[in-house]
């Protein structure tokens, strides 16, 4: 699982996107914070963990700030693998990094007007994140969306995808 972040300055204000993207079946997921601290980072990380439909067992990140303290310490104690990118190749994250293109494209930049309320922002992103995982296909994926392939996988039955 790769995470990242994204700065958005629009509007006369601050807006931080935790991004994260798995690179196996790409299931994506987002959320925007006022701040971005190493609690910010720890908070996304457990948001995380309760809609991704697997476990995580290792986690790649930039050598950000809010990827170190909290967050680390928690990956830490539940032997949860950490590597750090190389400074200054975001090449080494490019899925994340991708992703992070793709959902300013696609989801930021045409709902720019409801940034200012983060709680809004964040339930239309929910909205954006079911399309992308669940009914956006994936060239990357042959076509299938990332719920898709876990069910082809057999990683995940198809009453988890109906019930998700």
């Amino acid at each position: 699982m790769q995470i990242d972040s994204i700065a958005r300055f629009d509007l006369n204000l601050k807006r931080y996107i935790i991004t994260a993207v798995d690179l196996y079946s790409r299931f994506s997921f987002a959320y925007t914070y006022k701040s971005l601290s190493s609690k910010m980072a720890l908070d996304f990380y457990q948001k995380l963990e309760k809609v991704a439909p697997f476990e995580i067992k290792a986690v790649k990140t930039d050598n950000g700030l809010e990827f170190e303290r909290y967050f680390d310490s928690y990956l830490k104690e539940n032997n949860i693998s950490h590597f750090f990118s190389y400074p200054r190749t975001p090449k080494s994250n490019a899925f994340v990094e991708r992703f992070n293109r793709t959902i300013q494209e696609e989801f930021v930049d045409r709902n720019i007007d409801c940034i200012e309320d983060a709680e809004t922002f964040n339930s239309k992103l929910v909205d954006y994140l079911i399309y992308f995982n669940s009914i956006r296909p994936h060239r990357s994926l042959d076509n299938l969306t990332p719920m898709g392939f876990l069910v082809f996988k057999g990683i995940l039955s198809k009453m988890s995808v109906t019930h998700t």
